[in-house]
């Protein structure tokens, strides 16, 4: 199993508390199996849930610290797992960062911005 940073900490906090997964998916308003692909991965990180495994734990834990769970959201949002893709995907993935060491910040806003747009199009 491949945790995200938040699925693992997330994982910690449950296990420090002695909650079960579906105890806390069921607490926080979520499925089991939405709150189960998070931690692993399959599933991004969204903001509400961010929020809501924070109000969770604040509630549960006097230690808890928040901004430790918010940084590993932030490192999970910005995670791919390459084991997912295709070998194409893979491909373009490669070559995109290959080339990307000796790209200016201003032309990485810029190809981000075009992907973007791309990427709505097709949606």
């Amino acid at each position: 199993m491949n945790l995200t940073p938040f699925g693992q900490k997330v994982r910690e906090l449950r296990i420090q508390a002695r909650v079960r997964l579906n105890a806390m998916a069921e607490a926080i308003g979520y499925s089991e199996a939405y709150l189960s692909a998070v931690e692993t991965g399959r599933k991004p990180v969204n903001d509400e849930l961010l929020e809501k495994t924070i109000e969770y734990f604040s509630a549960t834990n006097s230690n808890f610290n928040k901004d430790d769970l918010v940084r590993a959201a932030d490192e999970s949002k910005s995670a791919i797992n390459v084991e997912k893709l295709e070998d194409l995907e893979k491909g373009v993935l490669g070559a995109f960062a290959r080339k990307l060491p000796g790209v200016t910040d201003q032309v990485r806003l810029e190809i981000l911005d075009r992907l973007n747009k791309v990427l709505e199009d097709v949606s």
